[in-house]
């Protein structure tokens, strides 16, 4: 998956390992009827001399941008505290965003972006990852 843009590339690397969007089902699904709840889980990972040190808050967000015209923008966000995680050389992350129905306010094909930035008292630093896709339909169902 793709790596991290790092403050320090020399000494702490990143990689977004897993991105999965979820219907209200258990099973990944990439087609949604726009009225149900769904979600986005994530996982990814810091590894490198420094990473026992880094502290503060990772800001998540997930963002569509319609294919084709329609909604774009953030639809949801959480904060993880990096402490969340016991200080170690390799540390890894898990979060999981629900959406609730009716978010998305018209159908259609949407490209599913996220982003993961690194806060540190709340001030951004130069360390992010993000990742495109997987795209996603949502539809009205009668």
């Amino acid at each position: 998956m793709p790596a991290f843009q790092s403050l320090n590339p020399l000494s702490l690397s990143g990689s977004l390992d897993l991105l999965q969007v979820f219907d209200s089902g258990p099973n990944p699904n990439t087609v949604i009827r726009r009225s149900e709840p769904w979600s986005v889980r994530l996982d990814w990972s810091i590894s490198g001399g420094i990473a026992p040190a880094l502290g503060g808050d990772w800001e998540v967000k997930v963002l569509l941008e319609s294919m084709g015209g329609g909604f774009e923008g953030q639809i949801a966000s959480t904060t993880v505290a990096l402490a969340t995680v016991a200080p170690a050389f390799n540390r890894a992350y898990t979060t999981t965003l629900n959406i609730a129905g009716g978010v998305v306010p018209t159908d259609g094909v949407y490209k599913l972006v996220v982003a993961i930035l690194h806060r540190n008292l709340g001030v951004p630093t130069r360390m992010a990852g993000f990742e495109e896709g997987p795209f996603v339909e949502f539809y009205s169902a009668p």
